[in-house]
Parts: structure tokens; C-alpha cells; sequence
């Protein structure tokens, strides 16, 4: 791998950029036209950077429309409801930028935003995957509280051995994500299939980094039942992903001290009974995610 990875940087240098660098946001989105509009609204505040915002509308019962003006270029694409990951892809195709910037219609980038992944893709050495900084907007919520604090785990433990950023606030070349294929459109449901990507990129020999600038806030509420429908679907995205991977690999985080780790990070919260309630919670985002995968696998 590291003679691979000096080669795939030899040829990158030649790549660099050195001016302006075009910028396309890519924003998928079904039936959720008031949170869009808030997250449309946060990307034409961006500053500092030349931006393109792609959205691609996934078959919503009403149709997208009355989007917030701003400086920046804006496409709307429809198409009929395929999924996350065929939605990006459709937006990464009509994209005209260099760097393609991907996040979620419940989000809202903070100022400095896609300025943080411009200038961290200009300094990159070789061809790089960035994962921003996710915070959970919606602090009296402890279900989303739980859901960003599994996600923020799941990043920090993965490391070398199974890189993951989520697809909510990423940014890679557009070259690259090209060659790879871009996102796995198999992945029917908003899970699993951002897992794959990063899967496919590391096995291209391609980097990653975190951008602590590249800050969003996530407004994703949820109920009990929204709760475990999210992690029910992440159980039917975790077996496709072991599934159309090769035996064996991608296995750490498999192992029994990842999920006690993830179980008892809550825990070491000052105030002790939210930490055991949300330690209860990734209890339950467990028992979702084990069913789902067993529904995936009978279901062939």
C-alpha cells in the first residue's frame, strides 16, 4: 500500500490546485421541503468560495419549488424515488465542480463551511475523502443527541482500519469520486451507504481527513418510533455492506469491545442519569440495527 499510495500522490501533484477552485454542494431530498429550504437558505449565506448548489429531488410527493435565492448558482434535478445514494450520484454527474461537497437536506453548514473544505483540498497531498464536524442541533432531543454521539463514535474509533465519515458532510474530489464509482446505488435506504463508499475509497488507496472548520448542524428530530426505524434501516445497510464486501474484511468493529465502548461512552457524562438513559438508547439502536440485519438477510 504505501508504494501504491506514493505513486497515487506522484500523479496527484501534478493535479494540484493552485487557483479558484469550483465547488459543487450536492443535496438530496424527499419529502422534507421546509427543512430544504432552511438548509438552501445556510449554503447561499456561504462565503469566500465560488459554489454550485445541486439539488436532487428523489421523487417527493409535492414537488420542490421556491427555493431561497442567493449569490450562489442553483440546479434542481427530479427524478423518480431511487434512494440517497442514487440521488447523489445523479447530482454528482450534472455537477461542474472540482471538489463535490455533499450533505442532507436537515442540515444547515455554518459560515466557513465549504471555504474549510476548499482550503483543505487545496493543501491535501493526494486524492482525499474530508469528513466536517456534525453537531446535533437539537439538544432537548435525546434522541437525536444519541443518534450524532453513535455517529461522532463511530467516526473517532474507525481510524486506519475501516475509515468512516457520514455522507451528511463530506467533500472529495469529483475526479476520484468518479473513478470509484461513486456512491453504491444497491443502497436503496439512507443507510449503509455512505459505509461502502468509504470502503470503496480506501480500497482505491485514496486518503481521508478530518476538517474540524467544516461545521453543520444537524436538525433531525426524532421520535421513539423514528428512532428505531433510522437503526432498523442502518441493520439493512450493514448487511448489504458485509455482504458485497470480501470475506473478512472490514472486521474491527465488529469485535465485542467496539460495542461496549459504544454502550458505555454515554456513561461518562457529569450528569449520570442522562448518561444511562442514553446508554439505554444505543441498547435499543442496537436491538433495531441486529433486527434489520436479520429482516435483510431473509429476504435474500
Amino acid at each position: 500500500m504505501p508504494a501504491k499510495l506514493n505513486l497515487i500522490r506522484q500523479l496527484f501533484a501534478d493535479e494540484r490546485y493552485t487557483g479558484a477552485m469550483q465547488l459543487s454542494v450536492i443535496v438530496p431530498t424527499y419529502n422534507r421541503p421546509e427543512t430544504l429550504r432552511s438548509c438552501v437558505d445556510a449554503l447561499q449565506k456561504q462565503t469566500g468560495c465560488t459554489l454550485e448548489i445541486v439539488i436532487v429531488d428523489d421523487g417527493s410527493d409535492q414537488p420542490v419549488d421556491h427555493l431561497p435565492d442567493g449569490p450562489h448558482d442553483l440546479t434542481l434535478l427530479r427524478q423518480e424515488n431511487a434512494g440517497p445514494a442514487a440521488a447523489r450520484n445523479r447530482g454528482a454527474a450534472a455537477a461542474k465542480g472540482d471538489l463535490l461537497l455533499f450533505t442532507d437536506d436537515d442540515c444547515r453548514p455554518q459560515p466557513g463551511w465549504a471555504a474549510a473544505f476548499e482550503k483543505a483540498a487545496k493543501d491535501a497531498p493526494a486524492p482525499t475523502l474530508f469528513g466536517g464536524q456534525t453537531i446535533n442541533a437539537i439538544a432537548n432531543d435525546i434522541y437525536a443527541r444519541t443518534s450524532q454521539e453513535m455517529n461522532d463514535f463511530l467516526s473517532a474509533q474507525s481510524g486506519n482500519a475501516e475509515p468512516f465519515f457520514a455522507s451528511n458532510n463530506i467533500a472529495m474530489p469529483a475526479k476520484q469520486f468518479s473513478e470509484i464509482g461513486g456512491f453504491d446505488t444497491s443502497y436503496r435506504r439512507a443507510a449503509g451507504e455512505d459505509r461502502a463508499l468509504c470502503r470503496s475509497w480506501a480500497d482505491a488507496g485514496f486518503g481521508f481527513s478530518y476538517v474540524e472548520e467544516a461545521v453543520l448542524h444537524h436538525h433531525h428530530a426524532f421520535t421513539f418510533r423514528k428512532f428505531w426505524r433510522q437503526h432498523r434501516n442502518y441493520g439493512y445497510g450493514a448487511a448489504g455492506f458485509h455482504q458485497s464486501g470480501p470475506k473478512g474484511a472490514f472486521r474491527p468493529l465488529s469485535r465485542l469491545g467496539f460495542y461496549w465502548g459504544l454502550v458505555t461512552a454515554p456513561l461518562h457524562e457529569e450528569v449520570r442519569p442522562a448518561g444511562f438513559a442514553r446508554a439505554g438508547l444505543v441498547g435499543v439502536a442496537q436491538l433495531a440495527t441486529i433486527w434489520g440485519f436479520i429482516e435483510a438477510r431473509r429476504e435474500g
